[in-house]
């Protein structure tokens, strides 16, 4: 089982929060970890943007939250590497199949 982490998640306004992740996501996704505390949790009125990948062999599609707007995941990529959710010492090619923009809701 891997670790969890948090990372930095840097809202469309500018404003750093900070959110759980499992470490090798993190890493493979190119998110930047920090210590707990470092910044404000991420309020539940947020729902933060990610990518939609999706697996060629089978059609499952993996959520990834990408922490700021100028990873490439999010401004140019179309594959990502990934680990395994059945075998983490392996890796998966997602096509990037959607990314999908922040969203606020009042609460």
């Amino acid at each position: 089982m891997t670790a969890a982490v948090r990372i930095q998640y840097v809202s469309d306004n500018g404003t750093t929060y900070q959110r759980k992740s499992l470490a090798d996501i993190a890493s493979a996704v190119g998110n930047t970890t920090e210590a707990l505390g470092a910044h404000a949790h991420l309020p539940s009125a947020i729902k933060p943007r990610y990518i939609l990948g999706r697996d060629p062999a089978n059609g499952r599609e993996h959520k990834l939250v990408v922490g700021a707007i100028g990873n490439s995941l999010w401004t140019s990529a179309t594959t990502v590497d990934v680990p395994d959710p059945d075998d983490r010492g392996s890796t998966l090619t997602l096509n990037i199949a959607g990314r999908i923009a922040e969203k606020r809701y009042a609460r």
